[in-house]
């Protein structure tokens, strides 16, 4: 992995950044630990003022950004028409949740942990002391949402915290992701669920010819 990795950046003492390259794609990845609802208002702003700050790359690339942001975003609502989030999650959107959400829509992020059905189970990520609270405060956000296939509680490893890991799965096929992003713009007919076999079509071909699969 190391030889994908192009450098590392500090942002401040809650933001940390990563730059890779895989397969041609530019990646950003920032990790980030928010401020507690303890800390007054000035703290989480200069907090998000940083993360903005930290989204900055030189040249196109991809964003992800994850980790605990101490907000319950809760699903979307019947009168919203937002396109950064979705209807899968759990919980009552706080204050610190439609401040994630104003930052999201500002920056155009997904908050890609909406996106994915899951049982009830699946979407906390943090639990309170006696087990008496269950909240979904741990979130990926992304710049390209057809990068990602998933994003889920990982339940099958105790790492001893309050908080569970969360997975996300991406995509670095650039024909697959190419037709991802064609499915979203208007008027367009290609429906994801109908990639795999597309990419079946083109492996088709592509055998004919005598040519390598798509990976």
């Amino acid at each position: 992995m190391k030889n994908f990795v192009e450098g590392f950046q500090r942002h401040s003492e809650r933001i940390i950044s990563c730059q890779i390259k895989l397969k041609g794609e530019s990646l950003k990845v920032i990790q980030v630990y928010a401020p507690t609802s303890d800390y007054e208002d000035t703290e989480i702003e200069e907090f998000y003022e940083d993360l903005a700050k930290a989204m900055e790359m030189k040249g196109r690339g991809n964003i992800i950004i994850m980790g605990d942001f101490k907000a319950k975003i809760g699903t979307k609502k019947k009168d919203e028409d937002l396109e950064w989030i979705d209807c899968h999650g759990i919980g009552e959107r706080n204050e610190r949740g439609q401040r994630l959400l104003d930052f999201a829509a500002e920056n155009k992020l997904y908050i890609t942990n909406t996106f994915y059905q899951k049982p009830k189970s699946r979407y906390w990520t943090w639990e309170s002391p006696g087990q008496q609270y269950r909240n979904q405060i741990d979130f990926i956000l992304s710049t390209d949402k057809p990068l990602f296939e998933n994003t889920e509680v990982i339940t099958s490893i105790d790492v001893g915290s309050d908080h569970r890991m969360v997975r996300g799965k991406i995509m670095l096929n650039k024909t697959l992701m190419r037709l991802k992003r064609l499915s979203k713009k208007k008027g367009s007919k290609i429906e994801i669920k109908h990639l795999e076999a597309v990419k079946e079509t083109f492996q088709q071909i592509q055998r004919t010819k005598g040519r390598t699969p798509i990976h």
